[in-house]
């Protein structure tokens, strides 16, 4: 028996025996030697579970530390170890491009509508909402406005989006208006912050913060179960004589806002040039916020691209 089995037995005995030795004074005396040694025992057991209990604070905390470690990918290692750190990849996310025409569709499979666009937070890189059209097709009808969270749990493939949604829900969600996405402009520099629908951005310049040109706004990469958009993708016109365009996918959390309707962000050409080659082991969240990776197509695949 442990040693708190041991203790928790000697009160039991104490309690059982109690009244028979009650009646002589020398085992009353003997007695109170045996309930001293009882409550030395019981103040031992206090001491134990305090012990454990601290124990048990304590590698709660380590497990903490180490998740939370893990989560934010700050484990030490060399540059290599970042694509085992994270096991979803590139290749498992879609884009907007895709996104953008998929039927909306219930829990059931009831056609509920079509996904217009969506609408991306510029400083988290978060779907905020998305934008659904009604009518025949997805076409003609009003667009509503489904906040993201709302959405339950969501699958997708080439031509569908499936939610949680019903078609009540859908048609008592607000109706999408432009002028209410919140958006902020800084006072000094003009850049503006907040909600953006993301298919508006595409054909628009990306600029450095120092105003060079980097090329312009060509795809959004999407992570639509959890809602995350961790790359913005910026195309490079081909120069003349190669067969082909650049592609490279930023982390949206180099994003700065809008200015005069270029998109901004701290990447600059220098980041563009040493950009590594996007792979299949290429991980799906950037590592940090200065992430690049780099696409190329040849013209014949361009109609395919992204």
């Amino acid at each position: 028996m442990d040693p708190t089995g041991l203790i928790r037995a000697a009160f039991r005995e104490k309690n059982a025996c109690d009244n028979s030795l009650g009646a002589s004074g020398v085992r009353r005396n003997a007695w109170e030697n045996v309930s001293e040694l009882a409550q030395a025992m019981r103040k031992s057991l206090t001491q134990i579970n305090e012990r454990n209990a601290m124990k048990n604070a304590t590698m709660k905390t380590v497990l903490a530390i180490i998740t939370c470690t893990l989560a934010t990918g700050a484990w030490a290692g060399d540059k290599s170890s970042k694509h085992k750190m994270d096991t979803r990849k590139l290749s498992e996310a879609t884009t907007a491009r895709n996104l953008e025409g998929m039927d909306f569709v219930s829990e059931s499979g009831s056609e509920l509508g079509r996904v217009d666009d969506f609408i991306i937070e510029s400083s988290s890189g978060q779907i905020d909402s998305l934008i659904v059209g009604r009518g025949l097709l997805g076409i003609g009808g009003p667009e509503h406005r489904i906040e993201f969270v709302s959405l339950g749990q969501i699958s997708h493939d080439d031509a569908n989006l499936k939610t949680g949604l019903s078609k009540s829900q859908l048609v008592d969600s607000p109706v999408f208006m432009e002028e209410r996405l919140d958006q902020k402009t800084d006072a000094q520099t003009g850049v503006q912050t907040g909600e953006f629908r993301a298919m508006d951005l595409v054909g628009e310049n990306v600029r450095s913060s120092s105003g060079e040109l980097l090329g312009e706004v060509h795809d959004w990469i999407v992570d639509v179960e959890s809602g995350n958009v961790p790359y913005l993708v910026i195309r490079q016109d081909r120069l003349v004589g190669r067969p082909y365009h650049n592609y490279f996918a930023i982390s949206t959390e180099s994003i700065r806002g809008i200015s005069s309707g270029d998109l901004l962000t701290s990447i600059n050409r220098s980041d563009l040039a040493e950009a590594e080659q996007a792979d299949e082991g290429t991980p799906l969240r950037p590592i940090n916020s200065n992430e690049v990776h780099q696409f190329r197509y040849n013209e014949e695949e361009l109609a395919q691209s992204m």
